[in-house]
């Protein structure tokens, strides 16, 4: 009986051993290869020295991370000679890998360096001023970007000497430059200067760098003398182009004389200068900025304040000033009553998305002066041309918002502090004034740019309003463009428009849906309000809107009190659209696209219509009467069931003298529902988790669940063999025990 026991409890552990999760370990140490950190070999210490992850008797390259492989050939960086190039030699010292030059003094080109130049891109400098030499060991490195550099050859401590020993290679920016001499590409030296404080004075800038600061805000370079800290102008005949970014550029103040004039940057006869992302404060300066003699530049994302002219652009062009705060420029004691903005007999200057507030004077438009036999400024040179001011917020400038003393100055929608625009001749408001030739109608009326105003003209007799706009675009949202054309005239009825006409937008709900046909049903996906929401505006010349990636869709136009009208004109094409009638649409759809073309401003739709899902077939029932006659009626179909109970409707056309069709009938009430009341949102989960609660009880109470079930008749399937030997076990041990008794007796 003992050896019967026995022999059970072992095949019950061999099925319980058969059935358990197996546990892979390959190379048979005990440590399952999950987290072996070598598979192939044993190793039960799982030694790893140089910590890479990869165990001691698996290590291809040891001491070093067998990870890294700059090259890809399989081989880790460590243990390959060829990874850093014919020109450098492959140093670890304590897991620190990196390439280091075979002959740095060499200088076989008289750049400072040479080796590894090609490989390690010497035209990146890095600047930190408080690098000393003996601080780093050698071949110590930073990250930039996805490059490496190392301290111990390209890293400086003032930003004079990197920009010495930066690459010197000619370059070309701006299209607008005369071809330049020499072969191949252009490139220019890019210097990254860590965040500190540099003391600068005149920092001289003669050839093509870009010169990046780590944090405008904590990337200082501060002259306590207030004197120039950027000097850029070429050393030679070829132009030169320059990129300044990321510094705040501080000083004491200056109280200096007009003939003492100083210059946070000071910009001569380049090709093109970019400066953004920078900051100038602390320093009553004369000339934040001074540009001169430049044939192309930006100035952006920039705070430039406190000097007696903020920016100053003299005899320069295609400059563009976007997205600056210009403020309290122009008001020091030793200033001139000088401003946020002069330009100086220059052409195509932009002025756009500035903020321009609380400076002496905005904006000034002016001719330069030179002397005509003496000191005596009598001599005027051609006046500035093509300058354009654009959504600008200009307000609380003390002597003018835009001054313009000789030529024209464009400076249509901009935001002048009031909603009635800019104070000027004949009009006095709250905003900021206008002096010279200056466009300024129409106007933003808040800050946030979203709708304009402008001069009106009145005609008595039709009871008509009218304003004329310069070329808009407004974007809504990724995919709608509405465009308006230069010059276009839009009118409205005096009594419903005062002359304010609101940035396109999208609109929640239509003022009249579109109708519906029998059948169908409609869905709107775009309703693109124009204009003003209780008044019909009508222009002179077609506007256009585009749908970008919207097709198929049915289009037409409401507005308050009015019926929705669908526009059925097909243009001629998708810039063609001179088959509109009147002050009509008209509409063209390429597959990709759908453009809208419209003579009036008000509610545009775009929808599509659907089919209804067909009605069931009636039931129609027949049978024959004793006597002959034929039953003949219609039935609909049941209803849901409401208090136990359905109906349909029946027409009956002849029921010879038969029941006729059945009209009610009964039907179960859901479980849920106790009562004819409606059962309660909170009654209801009070039900549900009644339900789970018993599934819960009869789980923990031992009741075998359909997923048990489902789970358990599984593990029987991937463990057949098991159960084969426990079935034959079985067999041996029924074997036995027959024999057994069978001896017994």
């Amino acid at each position: 009986m003992k050896k019967l026991i026995f022999l059970i409890i072992a095949a019950m552990l061999c099925f319980s051993v058969a059935t358990a999760d197996e546990i892979i370990d390959a190379d048979g140490d005990g440590i399952p290869n999950e987290i072996d950190n070598c598979v192939s070999i044993p190793n039960e210490d799982q030694a790893d020295a140089d910590g890479d992850g990869v165990g001691d008797v698996c290590d291809t390259c040891p001491g070093s991370d067998d990870r890294n492989d700059k090259d890809n050939d399989n081989i880790p960086d460590g243990c390959d000679a060829e990874a850093c190039g014919a020109n450098a030699e492959l140093k670890t010292v304590e897991g620190d890998i990196w390439c280091e030059c075979i002959d740095d003094y060499e200088d076989a080109n008289g750049d400072q360096y040479d080796g590894c130049e090609v490989d390690t891109q010497t035209d990146y400098i890095v600047v930190d001023n408080n690098w000393i030499e003996a601080d780093y060991n050698e071949g110590d490195k930073i990250v930039i970007g996805n490059s490496e550099y190392f301290f111990d050859y390209n890293a400086f401590t003032s930003i004079e000497d990197a920009i010495d020993a930066a690459n010197e290679e000619e370059f070309a920016l701006d299209a607008q430059v005369e071809p330049v001499p020499g072969d191949g590409d252009f490139t220019r030296s890019t210097i990254y200067v860590y965040e500190g404080t540099y003391e600068g004075y005149s920092i001289g800038i003669g050839k093509s760098v870009e010169i990046i600061g780590e944090n405008k805000d904590t990337t200082i370079i501060n002259d306590p003398d207030c004197g120039n800290v950027f000097d850029i102008f070429p050393d030679g005949e070829v132009p030169i182009a320059v990129a300044l970014s990321g510094f705040t550029l501080s000083g004491n103040n200056w109280m200096g004389t007009e003939e003492d004039e100083t210059y946070a940057i000071y910009v001569d006869s380049v090709s093109n200068i970019e400066l953004n992302n920078l900051i100038f404060t602390n320093a009553q300066r004369y000339y934040n900025i001074y540009i001169t003699d430049t044939l192309a530049g930006t100035i952006e994302n920039s705070e430039i304040s406190n000097a007696c002219s903020g920016i100053y652009i003299e005899q320069s062009s295609n400059i563009i000033v976007q997205d600056n705060t210009i403020d309290s420029n122009g008001d020091g004691e030793m200033c001139g009553g000088d401003t946020g903005v002069d330009i100086i007999t220059s052409s195509n200057v932009n002025l756009l998305r500035n903020t321009i507030i609380d400076n002496n004077g905005g904006v000034k438009v002016d001719e330069i002066q030179v002397p005509d036999g003496g000191d005596v400024f009598n001599q005027m040179i051609e006046c500035s041309i093509d300058i354009t001011l654009l959504d600008n917020i200009i307000t609380g400038n003390s002597g003018y918002g835009v001054a313009s003393t000789c030529g024209q100055t464009d400076a249509r929608l901009n935001y002048w502090g009031s909603v009635d625009g800019p104070s000027r001749d004949g009009t006095e408001t709250d905003g900021d004034s206008i002096i010279g030739d200056v466009l300024y109608s129409p106007w933003f009326t808040s800050e946030d740019l979203n709708s304009i105003l402008a001069e009106s003209d009145l005609n008595g007799e039709t009871n008509m309003r009218s304003i004329t706009v310069p070329e808009l675009e407004f974007s809504i949202g990724e995919n709608i463009l509405v465009e308006i054309q230069d010059g276009t005239t839009i009118s409205g009825d005096t009594d419903l428009w005062d002359g304010t006409f609101n940035s396109p937008e999208l609109a929640e709900s239509a003022a009249t849906a579109p109708p519906t046909t029998a059948g169908y049903t409609n869905s709107v996906d775009n309703i693109i309000e124009i204009g003003f929401p209780t008044a019909k505006l009508l222009l002179n010349k077609a506007a256009k809107i585009t749908l970008s990636g919207v097709t198929g869709r049915l289009i037409g136009y409401t507005r308050a009190g009015e019926d929705f009208t669908k526009i059925t004109t097909l243009c001629k094409a998708i810039d063609d659209s001179s088959n509109i009638d009147g002050n009509g649409d008209c509409y063209f759809d390429d597959g990709t696209n759908t453009v809208i073309w419209t003579k009036h401003f008000t509610q545009f739709v775009t929808y599509t219509q659907s089919a209804l899902p067909a009605d069931p077939a009636p039931t129609i029932t027949s049978g024959r009467s004793s006597s002959g006659c034929s039953p003949l009626w219609t039935c609909g179909t049941w209803s849901d069931c409401t208090n136990g109970i359905k109906t349909r409707h029946c027409d009956i056309v002849r029921t010879c003298g038969t029941a006729g069709p059945e009209t009610t009938k009964t039907c179960d009430i859901p479980l849920i529902a106790t009562s004819s009341e409606p059962v309660q949102e909170k009654e209801l989960e009070q039900v549900k988790s009644d339900l789970n609660n018993t599934k819960s009880n009869r789980l923990e109470t031992g009741s075998l669940g359909v997923g048990q079930a489902t789970s358990f008749m599984d593990g029987l399937r991937e463990r057949w063999w098991a159960i084969l030997v426990f079935l034959g076990i079985f067999g041996l041990l029924a074997g036995f025990g027959f024999k057994t008794k069978k001896q017994k007796k």
